[in-house]
């Protein structure tokens, strides 16, 4: 059976990726088709990259890289929760991910994501990416990895029902007056916004 690591890409201080990362965790859980384990990198405190070697040797020179490594070996595959930190993925988890040698990459945020998975020197054909079909293109890596990603409509109407039930809370980022429709949606297209637009009468 399949093993998945979830791992939490933030170690910030009131940091909001633990709610998402033990949702996901949650939902995951549920099939019958792997088992899911939350991987958080409080848990796994790394300096700055130190190894003399590159990654890709495998030859780990520090005791806290060997632990990392065998902390990463055994799974399969893995589901990032990373917030967005100055347009990009926070420095805990590049450094993270830098510490050792990638064999896949699966992109489902975009906006350069698959050029990150080529610049730590993972190989085109072990490239997905479900959100960037321009880099898919560009590079010739696999765009297949929405395909087994289950029920889209059930997945939302769960969300919904954790909103409305507050479980879950989504915070405002901005309110525009509905004259102001079009700076609504340019804000929406800059894919930065920091919670959600509301439209008022």
């Amino acid at each position: 059976m399949l093993k998945i690591g979830i791992i939490l890409g933030s170690t910030r201080p009131n940091r909001n990726g633990e709610q998402v990362a033990k949702w996901v965790l949650d939902i995951a859980s549920r099939r019958d088709d792997a088992t899911f384990e939350l991987i958080d990198l409080r848990d796994h405190p790394l300096p700055h990259l130190d190894e003399p070697l590159p990654p890709m040797l495998g030859q780990y020179q520090h005791e806290h890289t060997r632990q990392w490594a065998a902390k990463i070996a055994p799974f399969d595959g893995f589901v990032i929760v990373t917030p967005e930190y100055n347009h990009g993925i926070p420095g805990v988890l590049k450094n993270a991910i830098d510490f050792l040698y990638a064999e896949s990459f699966i992109d489902t945020f975009g906006d350069g994501y698959v050029e990150l998975a080529l610049a730590l020197g993972v190989a085109t054909e072990r490239i997905d990416t479900i959100a960037d079909f321009a880099a898919a293109e560009k590079h010739g890596v696999k765009t297949e990895g929405g395909v087994a990603a289950g029920p889209g409509a059930k997945v939302l109407a769960e969300l919904a029902g954790l909103l409305a039930d507050g479980h879950l809370e989504v915070p405002i980022a901005n309110v525009y007056p509905l004259a102001q429709v079009r700076e609504a949606y340019t804000e929406l297209e800059r894919r930065h916004t920091r919670g959600k637009i509301v439209l008022r009468p």
